[in-house]
């Protein structure tokens, strides 16, 4: 999908547990997918989350961007999926993000377009990490 330039104006974002954004309600995730193992731990309370809405020339109908920052000492990875009306839109990535790093917006690849929620998982990066964030 190629939707235009970043920028434009949008809604502040929300830092809500289990990563669920626009409003959407629905399972948070507990302490991982398999929770004898460690490297299943959810480390969604250690990242804070952003989202705009922007319109406007240069940008899709329902154009939604997000960003992830890593406020804990570890690397995580994170997975993200993006919804339109509570059903997933198969639109979804995967990323590791170091410790105090922020990632994402429309040049980091966390958008979407038709979309009205993302939905966000972290764990710390270890090799289980891909298989641990999948399952939320």
């Amino acid at each position: 999908m190629i939707c235009g330039s970043a920028g434009g104006q949008g809604s502040p974002g929300k830092n809500g547990p289990g990563g669920l954004v626009g409003g959407q309600s629905g399972n948070q995730p507990g302490p991982g997918a398999n929770s004898a193992n460690a490297a299943c731990t959810s480390m969604n309370n250690a990242v804070a989350f952003t989202y705009q809405r922007p319109t406007g020339q240069g940008h899709c109908a329902g154009e939604i961007t997000g960003r992830l920052t890593n406020r804990s000492s570890q690397r995580l990875y994170c997975r993200y999926d993006f919804y339109d009306h509570g059903t997933k839109k198969g639109d979804s990535g995967s990323l590791t993000i170091a410790p105090g790093q922020t990632v994402g917006g429309e040049g980091g690849g966390i958008w979407s377009c038709e979309a009205d929620a993302i939905k966000f998982n972290c764990v710390p990066d270890t090799p289980e990490a891909g298989i641990c964030a999948a399952y939320w």
